[in-house]
């Protein structure tokens, strides 16, 4: 016949270690929920706009409207007069735990352009400013060159079309749970960055977007933060 069981012993130690795990257990429980709903907003917020971006292109690959504003080239020359010529929307997505797959980021690229070609005589060391300008802005050159007795270009007239290759990124950044939108070339030469909030994308946020993209009027300065 067994012995009857002994009564557990009581040690508030054992009884302090019980508590701090279990805290432990449901601070895990409850941060890996939260990181979960956080990633989930993200996602959707993405897919969201993918979905707007890619039926816009479509679109506008259709109609090819005429841009509503003009691109001042560093007082060189002026791109006016453009119209949509081709964009593309696209997405890369990212494994998640259990196998998901999420959202990880959206881009948009697009081309406008005006029939007609620019010729700006530079001499050095001018000539090497608008080198870079043309080379930073993605913008297609080619140049008609002067040297001297020693092989050194003395003067260069760059040869480039009325053509902007703009585009934008919207991309997920899952430890702070906001968004980074990056705009290159998009109503102005040069890039722009914004932090925002996956809530921030909505149907009015990307209307704002759109008319952003076609050179009309929209709020994004005043929807979105912009942080560079």
């Amino acid at each position: 016949m067994s012995p009857p069981p002994l009564p557990a012993a009581s040690s508030s130690l054992l009884a302090n270690l019980k508590k701090q795990a279990l805290a432990k257990q449901q601070g895990e429980t409850q941060k890996n929920a939260l990181q979960n709903e956080q990633i989930l907003r993200i996602h959707a917020a993405l897919g969201m706009a993918y979905q707007y971006l890619n039926d816009l292109v479509q679109q506008l690959n259709i109609l090819k409207p005429a841009y509503a504003k003009s691109y001042s080239f560093f007082g060189v020359a002026e791109f006016d007069e453009m119209t949509w010529q081709e964009g593309r929307a696209d997405f890369r997505m990212q494994e998640g735990a259990s196998d998901n797959r999420y959202y990880n980021q959206v881009t948009l690229r697009y081309r406008l352009a005006a029939p007609k070609q620019f010729r700006v005589l530079r001499e050095s060391p001018a000539l090497e400013k608008l080198q870079k300008a043309l080379f930073d802005n993605n913008i297609a050159f080619t140049t008609d060159e002067v040297r001297n007795e020693r092989n050194q270009v003395e003067k260069a007239t760059f040869i480039f079309p009325a053509e902007v290759k703009a585009g934008m990124l919207l991309a997920a950044d899952y430890e702070t749970g906001k968004l980074l939108l990056r705009t290159r070339n998009v109503e102005r030469f040069g890039i722009m960055e914004y932090q925002l909030q996956p809530e921030s994308i909505n149907q009015d946020a990307l209307d704002q977007l759109a008319q952003l993209i076609l050179g009309e009027n929209n709020r994004i300065s005043q929807m979105f933060q912009r942080s560079a």
